[in-house]
């Protein structure tokens, strides 16, 4: 039987059917060249702004420069063309890198710190084979003085963001990483919009409720034909877990205070 239901997605993360986060506190400080991979997450096509050819990446002990900064797990982080060795972290020049996992996602997260920027606009986009589903952005302020900014977004499926320096705004920005998180998260259908769904057997074909990961009670058809009654029934080929329970959205990064002077430095 072929019904139609009043769906509109709540676009609420409800739960995490996987999570990951590369903070590259397990990396060695140094120059990596252009690629860098934690924790599954793939840092490539490094852009310096310098010209033709792939530029440069590094891991960055940061823990004297970012110490007491949310969304900072000491010691390390991401940086751009060169490093400085030892505690005091080099704001290296950046202009775009691109991030991917071996896993599709619906929800991104990344963690920026600048200095010593001119007033430009970063763009977190994410694509599904190559087209543009979803962006976010932050303005950043500029001048010499060090600023922390949460890049984030959430709903549409995505398998790879670009994260790059607006060109309408300026070619260059002076930048760390940290705890760059990629999640697929469930999202509820409230049935209140249309889509059509196959309920006879309940729920088996791919074409029901195509937008929705996380199953709820259907009340639109009186009960008929309809027996999910909010148990969570994973899409075939989503890639996803059948979550038992919420779980909150984003866990709270502790930053580490460490003592001491802190000593900033720009590349």
């Amino acid at each position: 039987m072929i019904r139609r239901l009043a769906v509109v997605l709540a676009c609420a993360l409800s739960g995490t059917a996987f999570a990951q986060t590369a903070d590259f506190d397990t990396l060695a400080e140094g120059t990596n060249g252009a690629v860098i991979i934690d924790n599954g997450i793939r840092f490539s096509n490094v852009d310096n702004a310098l010209g033709p050819g792939p530029g440069n990446a590094a891991v960055e002990d940061a823990s004297d420069s970012l110490a007491g900064y949310l969304g900072f797990s000491a010691n390390n982080c991401m940086g751009f063309g060169g490093y400085s060795e030892g505690p005091g972290a080099a704001f290296g020049r950046f202009a775009s890198v691109d991030i991917e996992s071996r896993d599709s996602a619906n929800a991104a997260r990344v963690e920026l710190f600048e200095f010593g920027t001119e007033t430009v606009t970063v763009r977190l986009d994410a694509y599904l084979a190559g087209v543009l589903v979803n962006s976010a952005e932050v303005q950043l302020t500029g001048g010499f003085a060090l600023a922390h900014h949460t890049l984030e977004l959430q709903g549409e499926t995505f398998d790879k963001l670009r994260l790059h320096v607006d060109p309408d705004t300026g070619d260059v920005a002076f930048l760390l990483l940290d705890n760059v998180q990629l999640a697929l998260r469930a999202v509820e259908d409230t049935d209140v919009a249309t889509d059509t769904d196959t309920d006879d057997p309940p729920h088996t074909g791919e074409d029901r409720d195509t937008d929705v990961i996380k199953a709820v009670a259907d009340t639109d058809d009186n009960g008929t034909g309809d027996t999910d009654g909010g148990t969570v029934h994973a899409k075939s080929g989503c890639g996803c877990a059948t979550d038992a329970a919420p779980q909150a959205a984003w866990w709270a990064v502790g930053a580490l205070a460490i003592a001491g002077r802190r000593r900033t430095t720009r590349r």
